[in-house]
């Protein structure tokens, strides 16, 4: 039987591997963001965005703002939260997701703008 830390490992691989060479930012600053940045050093992981954090760095990334994201040629923003945040966050930065063509996926490998989009 997995962990909790082993099963998020898993997934990530699973779910992202086939952006790894992409601009990817995850969406959270908690525990399993770091997890992911430690884990997935080889992964292009740009930076950290968070609705409670507007610069810095963070796990020794930089952290964006959905201000910085046409300036960082963004592919992928992966939200690394609580199941019931996601579509909060989904609802936050989709429109400027898709302003700048950059996709929106959840943990699950879910892409947000199938399962939330009307």
């Amino acid at each position: 039987m997995m962990t909790k830390n082993e099963y998020i490992i898993y997934l990530f691989k699973q779910n992202f591997s086939r952006f790894k060479d992409k601009k990817i930012v995850l969406y959270g600053k908690g525990p399993v963001t770091k997890l992911i940045i430690e884990h997935f050093k080889d992964y292009n992981i740009v930076g950290i965005m968070d609705r409670g954090l507007k610069h810095g760095v963070i796990y020794g990334k930089s952290v964006l703002s959905v201000l910085d994201l046409p300036y960082h040629d963004i592919d992928i923003i992966i939200p690394v939260a609580r199941p019931e945040s996601i579509k909060e966050i989904f609802t936050r930065i989709s429109g400027d997701c898709e302003r700048y063509h950059i996709k929106l996926y959840g943990l699950n490998g879910e892409n947000l703008f199938e399962a939330y989009a009307n």
